[in-house]
């Protein structure tokens, strides 16, 4: 009987330990993805959809954002306008974006533009910045919807552009 009950003990503390770790959370990836770049800088601005952000404080394994890298094929520096970027939900709500690197505190405030030098590239984590979350911890929950796009706005040679980032997650 102290056998099988010291069995059961160790079963539920290996159970207990795997799942706060992360071994029995299953992973979601993007099935699929669609990025949509204006014909006048198809060659001079490409973005790359790396994967799902997640907040690697919070136990979710659902994504909470989008890593994109930005690179500009151009001679001359260009601009990735954050503060004029957004998320568009499936439902057609648009949402304020959070980079990567910016305070929790600074949750709905516009995010810093970035520069790209000259024949360089730029990467980014964009969140939803109402999905940050202050309880007892801090952190991002996960996009609520199976799909999302980043609208990312990007000025080339004076003129702005919207480079269109979609993705489905499985």
């Amino acid at each position: 009987m102290k056998k099988g009950i010291i069995a059961l003990v160790a079963i539920v503390l290996l159970l207990g330990s795997c799942a706060s770790s992360g071994g029995l959370v299953k992973s979601v990836g993007i099935a699929a993805s669609t990025i949509t770049v204006p014909d006048e800088i198809k060659e001079k601005v490409i973005v790359v959809l790396n994967g799902p952000a997640r907040d690697k404080s919070a136990a979710y394994a659902n994504p909470g954002g989008l890593d994109v890298s930005i690179t500009n094929n151009t001679d001359s520096i260009i601009k990735v306008l954050w503060s004029k970027s957004s998320y568009l939900s499936s439902d057609g709500m648009s949402h304020t974006i959070l980079l990567n690197g910016m305070k929790y505190s600074d949750a709905g405030k516009a995010p810093p533009d970035s520069i790209v030098p000259a024949k360089a590239f730029t990467k980014a984590q964009a969140f939803y910045a109402e999905n940050v979350y202050a309880g007892s911890m801090v952190f991002i929950k996960p996009i609520p919807t199976s799909s999302t796009t980043l609208l990312i706005c990007v000025e080339v040679e004076s003129k702005e552009y919207f480079i269109s980032v979609l993705a489905n997650f499985q």
